[in-house]
């Protein structure tokens, strides 16, 4: 999260930061669903990852799972805990057929819910050797 921005990207908005802003890193869990009636369910987990803020999270979804990356193909619900990027009803029909979705990824997959993880009251360390875990802090 983003805990204090600089003066720089204050101007720029609250989703902009540089490494002279005071950050901590969130840890996420992305899963796979579906069917809408899916989107609160449990899904298959895709990936953990490791965070400054949801928009990274939902930016990098995006662009990994999804061919279409405009704004408009998308319905985007961001709550405190819980995150959901699906494709927009309108696009349903490429999701049947797999067109909307990446190769790696195509099948009839709706959207991905994004979790956020609480390491800090966690007993074990955050899963870096995992080979579903990505690290975008880097």
């Amino acid at each position: 999260m983003i805990v204090q921005q600089c003066e720089d990207c204050m101007v720029k908005g609250k989703k902009a930061y540089c490494s002279n802003c005071n950050l901590k890193a969130d840890y996420f869990e992305v899963y796979s669903y579906n069917r809408i009636s899916d989107r609160f369910g449990k899904g298959t987990l895709k990936i953990k990852i490791k965070a400054y803020t949801w928009n990274d999270v939902l930016e990098y979804i995006k662009s990994n799972f999804f061919n279409d990356t405009s704004e408009e193909g998308f319905n985007i619900n961001c709550e405190k805990d819980f995150a959901y990027i699906e494709v927009n009803p309108s696009q349903s029909q490429q999701v049947v057929r797999g067109g909307a979705l990446k190769t790696s990824e195509k099948g009839n997959q709706l959207g991905f819910k994004v979790y956020l993880i609480d390491y800090d009251k966690l007993v074990e360390s955050p899963p870096v050797e995992d080979r579903n875990f990505l690290d975008l802090t880097k």
